[in-house]
């Protein structure tokens, strides 16, 4: 993927500019913490995180929700402030 990933993000979840940067970001941070590519984390997001997705809508507490996506993808705890 390539710097339009917010594009990629915004056709895949039907959400405005704002939601995709944000989850463009937050998926790119998840990359580093967890060392998965991009398209995986998405592919994973897309399949897999039914329930965090829906939490992010009713919170928006991105921060949460990259913490819970990195700690399912890692299989361990990465601690919450």
């Amino acid at each position: 993927m390539d710097e339009d990933n917010y594009l990629v993000v915004q056709k895949i979840f039907r959400r405005d500019e704002k939601f995709s940067r944000k989850m463009d970001r937050c998926i790119t941070e998840i990359s580093v913490i967890t060392g998965m590519n991009f398209s995986d984390i998405l592919d994973f997001l897309q399949f897999g995180a039914e329930r965090e997705l829906r939490e992010l809508d009713e919170s928006f507490d991105w921060n949460s929700f990259r913490k819970k996506i990195a700690n399912r993808l890692k299989g361990k705890s990465i601690p919450e402030d």
